[in-house]
C-alpha cells in the first residue's frame, strides 16, 4: 500500500464547501470560492492576521467568514488558491498582471516569485518590450528589472529586427537606452530610431489629410444645402408667377395683348434662372475632382522629412547616441539623412577626413611585425611569462624585455620600438625612477605610444620605504596620465571583488571580443579618477564600483598615447617562489588577456 503525501491529501480541498469556513466572493457577479482558515493563515501571514487577531473572539473564529473582491476576475483568484494548498499551479500570460496584483493585495512573495520564474521562462523575445512597458506603467519595479536583463541579454536580436520601436512610447525606449549592458551597435539604434521618426511623421499626415478631407466633405454638404435652399425659392417663385398667369387668363379678352407680354416675360425669367443653376454648379465638380487627384499623387509619392520636424519626434532619442563611436562608413551613409545638425555631422566627419592616413598607418605594420618592449622591476621570471603569454596571445611576437631595476634605457634605444609596456611591482625597485619617466616622456612627444599598469600610478608613500615602485618624472604629471594617481585598494577574504562595469566605448578596439572582465579575489586596483584633457582623452571602461578600469589620453595630435589599464596583468595561477599564488590577480575564466593584447596594439597603430 503506497502512502500519500501532503498534496495528495490537501489537494482535494481546494475550492471544496465541505468544512470550508471562509467563503471568497469574486468578481462583480461574486462568483464563491470556499477556502480554509487553518490553511490559509499556515501559508500566508496576511492571512493569520486576518482570521487570528487579538480583536477577535473564539466564538468568531468558528462562525463562516465572507470576503468580497470585486475587482479581480475568477480566473485570476483560483491559481492562487492552487498555490496555497499544493504550491504549484498552471498559469496564463492573460491572467498574469491581475496575479501581480493579487500578490501585492495579500503580501504573497513565494507566489510573486513563483509567477515571475513563470513570466521569464514563457515570454518570447518579441513580447519583452511589450510586457516591460506595462510593467512601467502598471507600477511593478521588481517585473521590469527582471524583463530588463531579459532585454539586456536578447537585445542584439531585438534591436536587429525592423520597426521594433515604432509602438513603444518614447519614456520606456529611454529607460531601455539608459542601460549600461546593452550590446548594441550605435548604428543599429540610429536605423531603428529613423524607422521610428518616418513612422510618426507618417502618422501626422494621414491625421492632417483625414481633417482636411472631414472638411471638405461638410463644405460640400453646406454647398448642397446651400443649393437645395435656392431650388426651393425658385420653386415657389414659378408656382406664384403661375398662379398669376391663371388670373391674367380669367380676365377679359380685351386684355390679350397684354397677356402675351406677360407671358414673354415670364419665360424669359425662368430661362434666365436656368442658366444661372447650371453656371454655379459645373465648376464645382470640376474642382472637387481636381482635389481627389491631388490627394491620390501626394499619397503615392513617398516625403523626405526635415531636420526639425524629425527632432520634434526623436530628438530625445538620438541625444542618446554618441557619433563617435560610429564607424567611418557609417558616418558617410548618416550625411544625405537629416537625423543630425550640420555642425553635429562636420564634427564627427573629421574623422572620415583622416580615413586613408589611418588605413595607411594600419597597414604599415601588423600584428607580427610589430615591436614591443616589456619595461619592469620584477624579479620573478614566472610573472613575467605570464604576461608576456597574455601578450602573445593575439599574435603578437616580438617583445623584448628591459630590467628597469637594473638599467634605464635611452631615448634612442626607446625609439626602435613601436610601442611600450610598463609593469610595476610594489615589492620592486626601479634603478632611477624620474630619469626613467622623463624619457618615456620624450617618446611620446615624439609619438610613441606606452600601456602602464596599475601599480606604476601609485601615490608615494608618506613614511619612506626601501621600494620605489611608484612612476616619477614628466610622465607621472596631470598632462600625460588620464588618471590621478591614488592609494592602493583591494580587499580581504573577497569582500571588495569586482568585474566589469560600464563600458563607455563598446565599439572601442581596446574591449573588442572582450565578454567579461573578474578581478579576481581581492582585485587589485587603485582608487582613483578620470582626469580629461589634451586633445583626446577617454575613459573606456570602469570597474563595478566605479573606478576606471581602462582609459587613455594624448597630450597634442602629434603625440603619442598614453593608457593606463587599472589592474594587475598577472593573471590567476600559482607561481614559482610564491606563497598563496592568487593574490590580486585576475581570473583566467575572464577575458583579461584580450585587454591586455589590445591595448598594446591599439598603442601602437596610433
Amino acid at each position: 500500500m503506497s502512502i500519500r503525501t501532503t498534496d495528495e491529501l490537501i489537494s482535494p480541498l481546494v475550492n471544496e464547501p465541505e468544512l470550508a469556513n471562509v467563503i471568497f466572493k469574486i468578481g462583480k457577479d461574486g462568483v464563491p470560492m470556499f477556502a480554509h482558515k487553518l490553511i490559509l493563515s499556515v501559508s500566508n501571514l496576511f492571512f493569520k492576521k486576518l482570521f487570528y487577531s487579538q480583536i477577535s473572539n473564539k466564538t468568531n473564529l468558528d462562525k463562516i467568514k465572507v470576503i468580497r473582491i470585486p475587482d479581480i476576475e475568477p480566473k485570476a483568484f483560483k491559481p492562487v488558491l492552487d498555490f496555497i494548498y499544493t504550491r504549484h499551479t498552471e498559469l496564463n500570460l492573460e491572467i498574469i498582471w491581475s496575479i501581480f496584483d493579487v500578490c501585492d493585495r495579500f503580501e504573497m512573495d513565494e507566489f510573486r516569485e513563483f509567477s515571475l520564474n513563470f513570466l521569464e521562462n514563457s515570454l518570447e523575445i518579441n513580447q519583452l518590450f511589450h510586457y516591460y512597458e506595462e510593467s512601467l506603467y502598471d507600477q511593478h519595479p521588481e517585473i521590469g528589472k527582471r524583463l530588463l536583463k531579459l532585454i539586456e541579454q536578447n537585445s542584439q536580436k531585438l534591436f536587429s529586427r525592423k520597426k521594433c520601436l515604432n509602438t513603444l512610447q518614447q519614456t520606456t525606449i529611454l529607460q531601455i537606452l539608459k542601460s549600461k549592458k546593452l550590446q548594441i551597435k550605435e548604428y543599429d539604434l540610429v536605423k531603428r530610431i529613423k524607422e521610428r521618426a518616418e513612422f510618426l511623421l507618417y502618422q501626422k499626415e494621414q491625421r492632417k489629410r483625414e481633417a482636411k478631407n472631414k472638411n471638405e466633405k461638410e463644405k460640400e454638404k453646406e454647398k448642397e444645402q446651400e443649393n437645395d435652399h435656392e431650388n426651393e425659392k425658385d420653386k415657389e417663385k414659378r408656382n406664384e408667377k403661375e398662379k398669376e398667369k391663371e388670373k391674367e387668363k380669367e380676365k377679359e379678352k380685351e386684355k390679350e395683348n397684354k397677356d402675351k407680354q406677360t407671358k414673354k416675360a415670364s419665360h424669359t425669367r425662368n430661362g434666365h434662372y436656368h442658366k444661372k443653376r447650371i453656371k454655379y454648379t459645373f465648376p464645382e465638380q470640376r474642382n472637387n475632382q481636381e482635389m481627389n487627384d491631388k490627394n491620390k499623387t501626394s499619397q503615392e509619392q513617398p516625403k523626405s522629412f526635415n531636420y526639425r520636424e524629425i527632432r520634434s519626434c526623436v530628438g530625445k532619442l538620438l541625444d542618446q547616441i554618441d557619433l563617435k563611436l560610429l564607424s567611418n562608413a557609417e558616418l558617410e551613409q548618416l550625411v544625405k539623412t537629416n537625423l543630425f545638425s550640420k555642425q553635429q555631422m562636420r564634427r564627427s566627419l573629421k574623422k572620415i577626413k583622416n580615413k586613408n592616413q589611418k588605413k595607411r598607418d594600419q597597414r604599415c605594420k601588423t600584428k607580427e611585425d610589430l615591436q614591443i618592449l616589456f619595461i619592469t622591476n620584477e624579479t620573478k621570471e614566472a610573472r613575467i611569462e605570464n604576461i608576456l603569454e597574455s601578450l602573445k596571445s593575439s599574435g603578437i611576437r616580438n617583445i623584448s624585455v628591459l630590467h628597469a631595476d637594473k638599467e634605464t634605457p635611452f631615448l634612442k634605444t626607446l625609439k626602435k620600438y613601436d610601442a611600450l609596456f610598463l609593469f610595476s611591482t610594489p615589492r620592486g625597485n626601479f634603478q632611477d625612477p624620474v630619469w626613467l619617466g622623463d624619457e618615456i616622456s620624450k617618446y611620446v612627444n615624439d609619438g610613441g605610444g606606452i600601456v602602464i599598469c596599475a601599480y606604476a600610478c601609485l601615490v608615494e608613500r608618506k613614511i619612506k620605504s626601501k621600494f620605489s615602485y611608484a612612476l616619477e618624472g614628466k610622465i607621472s604629471g596631470k598632462k600625460f596620465l588620464p588618471m590621478k594617481k591614488g592609494h592602493f585598494f583591494s580587499g580581504k577574504n573577497g569582500t571588495t571583488r569586482c568585474d566589469l562595469g560600464k563600458i563607455f566605448l563598446p565599439n572601442h578596439p581596446t574591449i573588442s571580443q572582450v565578454k567579461c572582465f573578474d578581478g579576481g579575489i581581492h582585485s587589485h586596483r587603485i582608487n582613483t579618477k578620470f582626469v580629461p584633457g589634451g586633445v583626446d582623452s577617454k575613459i573606456i571602461a570602469q570597474w563595478s564600483d566605479g573606478n576606471p578600469l581602462i582609459c587613455y589620453k594624448r597630450k597634442h595630435k602629434q603625440n603619442g598615447i598614453v593608457l593606463v589599464l587599472n589592474f594587475n596583468p598577472v593573471s590567476e595561477r600559482k607561481f614559482l617562489g610564491d606563497k598563496g599564488g592568487i593574490s590580486g590577480s585576475w581570473s583566467i575564466l575572464s577575458n583579461g588577456n584580450k585587454i591586455l593584447s589590445n591595448a598594446i596594439q591599439f598603442v601602437a597603430t596610433n
